[in-house]
């Protein structure tokens, strides 16, 4: 069983939910940047833990990027 979740920025990311069971994390930030990124999961339609998520991913990918970028120079 497949589900499809539609983000607010058009992309569309499949999930096969056979057995997965996203792992509870604890974290600790400072009052005024849950805030920020509360406002900004809103503006998003994504739930505060959805934006944590995707920034950290779209990091990631920018990150390989350009690790990707140095090995090729």
């Amino acid at each position: 069983m497949a589900l499809l979740f539609q983000y607010a920025n058009s992309a569309s990311l499949e999930i096969e939910m056979k057995g997965y069971q996203p792992t509870p994390f604890g974290l600790r930030m400072d009052p005024e940047l849950k805030e920020w990124l509360t406002e900004q999961a809103q503006r998003s339609f994504r739930s505060l833990n959805a934006e944590i998520v995707f920034r950290l991913k779209e990091s990631r990918t920018k990150q390989a990027g350009a690790a990707d970028e140095r090995l090729a120079a």
